[in-house]
C-alpha cells in the first residue's frame, strides 16, 4: 500500500474511531480496500432486492451478521454487504463504500464477545500488497443489519 493511502487509513480510522456510535460513520469504508472495483471505477448503486427491502441473512443473530459482513467483503460480494448487511448505514454513499475497498484481497473478523445488539471483534484486512491491517471494533447489530459501528487500529 502506498505511504499516502497508509497514512490517509490511519488518519480516516482516528476521525471514525472519534466519532463512534451516531453521527456520521461514512469512514469505515475507506478502512479496507476492495479487489473488486478499482480505485476511480464508478459502479451502479446496489438496488434492494425486489421486495422493496434488504434480504435477511439466515441467522439475525448480531455476532452471525457481523460474521456475514466480513464474508462478503472479503469475498468481494459488496452489494450484498451494502444493500443486505448494513454497509449502507455505514457510509454515505455506494462510491464512497465499493471505491473504499479497493486494494484487500481478504478480510477476516474475530469474535471477542456479544453484549445484546453489540459485537465487539478483530478486524484483519489483508491487502494487495501482502500488507495486513488490524482494528478492533464494535458494530450495532438490530434487526438483522448493522446500523452503526466503532473502530481503532489495533
Amino acid at each position: 500500500m502506498p505511504a499516502a493511502r497508509r497514512t490517509g487509513l490511519v488518519l480516516g480510522v482516528a476521525g471514525f474511531a472519534a466519532l463512534g456510535f451516531g453521527g456520521t460513520t461514512w469512514l469505515l469504508g475507506q478502512v479496507f480496500g476492495s479487489s473488486h472495483t478499482a480505485a476511480g471505477a464508478t459502479a451502479p448503486a446496489p438496488q434492494a432486492s425486489p421486495s422493496g427491502s434488504p434480504t435477511p441473512v439466515a441467522d439475525s443473530a448480531p455476532a452471525a451478521v457481523v460474521q456475514a459482513f466480513c464474508q462478503a467483503v472479503s469475498a468481494h460480494e459488496l452489494r450484498h454487504a451494502w444493500a443486505d448487511l448494513g454497509g449502507r448505514n455505514m457510509v454515505p454513499s455506494w462510491t464512497t463504500f465499493s471505491t473504499g475497498y479497493a486494494d484487500t484481497t481478504n478480510m477476516s473478523c474475530a469474535i471477542g464477545s456479544v453484549d445484546g445488539e453489540q459485537v465487539s471483534f478483530r478486524i484483519v484486512a489483508v491487502h494487495s500488497d501482502d500488507t495486513a491491517t488490524r482494528f478492533d471494533a464494535v458494530y450495532r447489530v438490530e434487526g438483522g443489519v448493522i446500523t452503526a459501528g466503532t473502530m481503532k487500529r489495533a
